[in-house]
């Protein structure tokens, strides 16, 4: 079984070659993906051309698959933004808004949670508002109304204080 990373759509797809990492001593460091079979949510079953063996397969528990960035298809962050944790926001006017600290995936839309100097900022993912996907630099570039900092604000301001 394979499963992406947390955040990650899975990538891997038939005829890819792959490193297993950490390497192991006596079992196969590459690999090549024969088969695919989609199991449930973001994992499939996965079979490799070099591992033959269920002892061959046993010594890979735990081992992550790499594959060269360039075997990899273009993803689409627009139908997939959970892929954008950990990027930076920099707002056309505000300038940088902090990190995406998480993505919350809505049936209407999704919400990037990005956490800076401003507080956390709830930015949903629309075209409206995010402008540019800077892949190089991991930098999202957004053009969000003012309105929408100042509901950030005013909302943690709003909240009342523990009586004790």
């Amino acid at each position: 079984m394979v499963q992406a990373i947390a955040g990650l759509p899975f990538l891997l797809s038939e005829g890819m070659e792959v490193r297993f990492v950490p390497p192991t001593l006596k079992g196969p460091r590459s690999a090549f993906v024969r088969e695919l079979f989609q199991s449930k949510g973001n994992a499939c079953e996965v079979s490799f051309d070099g591992v033959e063996s269920a002892s061959d397969a046993d010594l890979l528990i735990g081992s992550y698959c790499l594959v060269r960035r360039d075997s990899l298809p273009e993803i689409d962050y627009a139908s997939t933004p959970s892929a954008l944790a950990g990027w930076r926001v920099c707002d056309a006017e505000f300038g940088d808004l902090g990190e995406i600290a998480e993505v919350i995936d809505n049936p209407g839309q999704s919400l990037l949670v990005v956490r800076g100097e401003r507080g956390e900022v709830l930015i949903p993912v629309v075209d409206e508002f995010i402008r540019s996907i800077q892949e190089e630099e991991r930098v999202v570039g957004t053009a969000i109304p003012a309105g929408l900092l100042t509901l950030s604000e005013s909302s943690d301001e709003d909240l009342p204080e523990d009586e004790s």
